[in-house]
């Protein structure tokens, strides 16, 4: 009886072991991650191009920060830098609009 406990015990380790190190690959290789699925996924979806994207998940695990990000929309482009994201709240340190020259044309 000991020895199918000591067994399940170290089945669950194992498991464990797994899974950390599946998360922390996963968070290692985020921003190749989100180059392959998310970034293309926002192309379509919603027309967004994502030329840099600098982030990591914030010290609570709630929410995610940008260090940087550049978002081109129909030929527009905005730079965001210090970018915070959770369910309730957006804060952006400093963002950097620049309208394309077609567009400035009609304004």
């Amino acid at each position: 009886m000991r020895r199918i406990g000591l067994i399940f015990i170290g089945f669950i380790l194992l498991l464990a072991i797994l899974l950390l190190s599946l998360l922390g690959a996963g968070y290692w290789a985020r921003d190749s991650l989100s180059q392959q699925f998310l970034l293309p996924w926002l192309s379509k979806q919603y027309g967004l191009e994502v030329s840099c994207a600098e982030w990591r998940i914030a010290e609570n695990l709630q929410g995610v920060w940008f260090d940087k990000v550049c978002v081109d929309y129909q030929g527009h482009q905005l730079i965001a830098e210090q970018v915070y994201i959770d369910q309730t709240d957006l804060s952006v340190a400093r963002a950097d609009l620049r309208l394309s020259a077609e567009k400035k044309a009609k304004l």
